[in-house]
């Protein structure tokens, strides 16, 4: 129980790995479920639509009467219309964009100002995301995720790092021939390895100098006297 419920060790990260895009995704949803939201459950814009193409005036007076539909009690069922006491008058209003009793084409149907407004829902969805992507592209650009002075010290950090690698291996190769020029050496002294080992390893000294050369690299040459005393 100790070791499953105890609190995980810290770790340093880059970024929030894979949340950023989950995030994002998030993000991107919220503002087209908001588009619709905005577009389908207010009047704004109905309210627009006729402001601009049905007014004659560009106002909203006579709104209210343009939003609702006539239906005629003469269509009611039985079970719809009044008690027998009451009387039922000749048309009534209803909120909805359909046609008239009178429509010889399509009774009750779903009229042409039903279609103006829809339109104009979906145009104002595909506008309003669109906005709203742009200024976030444009804040994201404006403020960047790493700053500038950040971005400098990690771009100084991996070049010095890069200069610590090469160091290291021109010494470790220095100290290979060092050591590979005293062990000629001592063969030639021991004669252990006569004629053919002391050629190979003045072979690959010779080899390493030149690729030294080749790479524009100042390769130290060791005071033979200061190795044969060390060999004695």
């Amino acid at each position: 129980m100790v070791t499953q419920a105890r609190r995980p060790l810290a770790e340093r990260v880059e970024d929030i790995g894979a949340w950023y895009g989950i995030l994002k995704i998030i993000t991107y949803a919220a503002v087209v479920s908001n588009a619709f939201v905005i577009a389908y459950t207010s009047d704004f814009i109905p309210r627009m639509v006729y402001k601009f193409v049905y007014s004659d005036h560009h106002n909203l007076v006579g709104y209210i009467d343009h939003s609702l539909s006539i239906f005629n009690t003469s269509d009611y069922k039985e079970e719809w219309g009044a008690t027998p006491a009451e009387s039922d008058p000749d048309t009534c209003q209803y909120r909805g964009y359909r046609n008239g009793p009178q429509d010889p084409d399509d009774p009750y149907g779903l009229s042409p100002r039903y279609w103006h407004v829809f339109a104009a829902r979906l145009a104002f969805v595909v506008i309003f995301e669109h906005i709203v992507f742009v200024l976030t592209g444009i804040m994201q650009f404006i403020i960047p995720n790493v700053p500038s002075e950040v971005r400098t010290q990690i771009q100084r950090e991996q070049l010095l790092a890069k200069e610590a690698k090469y160091q290291h291996g021109l010494k470790k190769a220095r100290d290979n021939d060092y050591e590979d020029l005293i062990q000629a050496l001592r063969d030639q002294n021991t004669g252990s390895r006569a004629g053919f080992g002391i050629r190979g390893s003045w072979a690959r000294r010779l080899s390493r100098l030149s690729d030294g050369v080749d790479a524009h690299v100042d390769v130290p040459t060791k005071p033979r006297r200061s190795m044969e005393s060390t060999v004695n």
